[in-house]
Formats: structure tokens, sequence, C-alpha cells
């Protein structure tokens, strides 16, 4: 992606608006510390012409230039209403194109299939650009597109971007979770403050918690199933990146990776994984996606706590949410193009407004909040975010916890191993399996 300014360039580009549906979004830019913009999106508040219920978000991160990401971004569009599966789905009935088995798999049909058609267009189009060196476009880049419909959510990726949906835990999941923990044994300090535990666990239990739900997983080498997916490609993995060079193991160009063979055959793929989100309209919060400049430096339960707590205080829209997020990974320290996505659901309960007239360079003020450390989780658990959002005394100001996310961050969090997996890791995969249909891109 080049190399590195002086200075970063803060400048945000942030698109605001409603989906036609109703869904409020933003989507907040930067350059950062980076030479070049190489990150582009797309945003589509009403997808089909003849109905007003489906909605389009992608972004694209590109790397060794901006031609593989500029046109993903000005053809996915009309390369997804041009497939087969897309018309056929345009022509159903209202009630069946919310279907699972009907309407819902020829959407995903017609995502896999945009991703491949795409990448052959981009290698045509890359090939017969004059200003192309020795003929042929070298850049690449990353490709994430949600699709969401009055009942469901389409994640398609390929590559190292990320889309994270955050719901309330109404079914009691996470409580469920703690009560399987061990006991342990009662201490001095725990007699001591034996008084204080009983308000605590009630004002605890008052708290509504918040899942973090992966609508997409990284694309990398350093992946086991991408690992040796490369080498059966006859690729070679050196310090983490393909030959050395390349980070993601998925996504549109890079055609120095890609010979005249099928796509399932190639050191880097285009082929998408697509999973599928049924939607709650009384649980579901938010969707954030963001390339890998905001992921790298953050953790999920510190993006989705800004979140949170930016839409919950008065005076503040989505739009300045979605910058905040590209002020906070700036000051975490990230190098990278930036691109933040913020999609508001229905389930979240402080109808945040998207009028502002300006919100470019809105400096980011400090959220008062109180972060209990954890250790990093394995991205293929559902989090814990467990947020207090009670006024206290009248006050606007919002106290931000949260709490025991997974990994082990002390010693009263461990729980016994079964076949090496931990009780609370086992259930929490298995919520995960039941939350988002996960279906694997036909290698």
């Amino acid at each position: 992606m080049g190399n590195y300014l002086s200075a970063p360039i803060t400048a945000k580009r942030t698109e605001w608006g409603t989906s036609a549906s109703g869904l409020p979004y933003a989507i907040s830019c930067m350059q950062g510390w980076r030479t070049t913009m190489e990150d582009t999106h797309v945003a589509v508040p009403s997808l089909l012409h003849h109905s007003h219920d489906v909605s389009l978000f992608a972004c694209f991160d590109g790397h060794g230039g901006k031609f593989a990401a500029n046109f993903a971004r000005n053809k996915f569009l009309s390369v997804l209403r041009e497939t087969e599966e897309f018309m056929k789905f345009e022509k159903l009935d209202y009630e069946e194109r919310d279907v699972r088995d009907k309407g819902i798999e020829l959407l995903r049909l017609a995502l896999h299939e945009c991703f491949l058609a795409l990448d052959a267009k981009l290698l045509f189009d890359g090939t017969t650009q004059a200003t192309c060196t020795v003929g042929r476009d070298v850049s690449g880049c990353t490709a994430l597109a949600i699709i969401v419909t009055p009942k469901f959510i389409l994640c398609a990726n390929a590559g190292d971007s990320r889309a994270v949906l955050t719901k309330v835990d109404n079914d009691g999941f996470l409580d469920r979770l703690d009560k399987k923990a061990p006991q342990d044994k009662t201490s001095e300090k725990d007699v001591s403050e034996e008084g204080n535990k009983g308000t605590s666990a009630e004002n605890s239990s008052k708290e509504p918690k918040y899942l973090a739900i992966p609508l997409s997983h990284d694309h990398r080498p350093t992946s086991q199933s991408e690992k040796e997916r490369i080498q059966k490609a006859g690729g070679h993995i050196v310090r983490n990146r393909i030959a050395g060079d390349l980070a993601v193991s998925r996504g549109l160009g890079d055609f120095r990776y890609k010979k005249n063979l099928s796509p399932s055959e190639q050191i880097v793929t285009c082929i998408p994984e697509i999973s599928i989100h049924k939607r709650s309209n009384d649980a579901d919060q938010f969707v954030v996606m963001g390339c890998d400049g905001i992921w790298d430096v953050h953790a999920k339960k510190d993006i989705i706590g800004q979140i949170v707590v930016d839409l919950s205080m008065d005076g503040k829209d989505v739009a300045y949410a979605c910058e905040e997020i590209l002020d906070l990974c700036l000051k975490k320290g990230s190098k990278d193009n930036m691109t933040a996505m913020l999609l508001v659901l229905p389930g979240l309960k402080y109808s945040p407004t998207v009028h502002k007239e300006s919100v470019n360079n809105v400096v980011s003020s400090e959220v008062s909040a109180t972060i209990m450390s954890a250790e990093e989780y394995d991205d293929d658990i559902v989090d814990n975010v467990s947020v207090n959002l009670e006024v206290e005394n009248g006050d606007d100001d919002k106290e931000l916890q949260l709490n025991g996310l997974n990994g082990v961050a002390n010693d009263e969090d461990v729980v016994p191993k079964e076949n090496g997996i931990s009780i609370k890791e086992s259930e929490k995969k298995e919520k995960i399996d039941e939350e988002v249909e996960m279906v694997q891109g036909e290698l």
C-alpha cells in the first residue's frame, strides 16, 4: 500500500443516510499515514428497483495500487445485478424473497457468482489498461459485502476486512455460562466484600449484556485451513505471508498468484465465505463493518463499547459515532487506511439521528469509561460485552463497563476443559453455530 507520510492525513470523508427500509447508516473513511487512499466502498440503500426493503453495503481494501479497489467499487453492483441468480431473486413474490431456501439461497448464490465474475472482469480490464506495468495491473483488494433483507443479513467475505453484529443477550445465554463456572474458595477478601456482592450482582443483572457475533472471518496465511489450501495450490508461506509478500489469502486481483485454473485451485482465491444471520428486531442492535486498519489495533469490545456509548449520548448521531471509530483507531496507532461502516438495526432503542449538516474533522471527545482488561479472544467465539447504560442522578453521562470477555483474564475465569476446549468456549462456539449459518465457499 505504499510508504508512510511524515504526518497522518486525518480529514474524513463521511456519508450518512437512511436505507429505504428506515435503517440509519453511516460510512467514514480516513487516509491516515498512508501515502495513498486505497480503501473504497459501496452503499445501496435500496437494492431492488421495484421494492425498498433490501439494502447492500460493501467495502474494499486495496493493496499494491488503487485499480482493483476502484474497479470493485464501480462494478460490484452491476455485476451482482447481472447474475442469473439475482435476476431470479428479483422475479420472486414478496413472500418468497425472504424465505431461507428460496430467495435467501438465491441471494447467497448471487453473491458467490458476483465475486467470481468480478474477479474475471478485473483480470480482463487490468490486462487491457494502457497504464498497467508490463501490460497487467498488479494490485488487489479484499472484498466484504452485506445484504440486509427484512428477515436476514447475508455477509460475503474474501480477505481480512470484518463485519460484526451486536445484539442484546435477551435469551440469558451469558448468565447460563456464568452459572456453569466452578465456584472458587472464599478468601478473606471475599468475606470482607461479601456485603457488596449482593448489590453488585443485583446491579449487574439489570445491565444489558451484548453479544458480538462475527459475520465474517479473516482469510490470512496464518489460518490453518487457509495455509493448507495455499500449500495444496502450490504456494509457499514465508514470514506469515504468501511468498513473503501478501498478508491475505483471498481477494480480488493479485493475478501474479493466479494461474489459468479454476478459482478453487488458485493460491489466492476470490471465492467468498458467506454467512447468513436470521434477524431479530428485538435483539439486534447494529452491524459494524471495517477494513483491517480498524480491527488490527482494537478488539471488538473496544469498538463496540465506543459505538454503544456514542449512540446513547444526546447530540451524537450515527455519522459522529462512525467517525469516532476512526479517531479511536488513529490514537491507538493504526498506520493503515481506515474505513468504518455502521448500520443501526431496530433493536437499538436510542433513536440515533442522521441529520448533522457536517461531521467531517470533528475532534473526538473523550468518553468516560471503565474498561476491565481481558486477554484477547478467539475470533470464532461469541463475545460477552456487558454495558451499563443507566442514567445516574439525572446525568446524561453513561458509564461503560466491558466485563470478562472470552479468554482467561484471571484465575477466577478458569473453566475445566473438554478435549482441549473449555466448557465456556464450547458453549460459545455452539451459540455461534446457532446465530450465524456459515456457508463455506465451494472449494
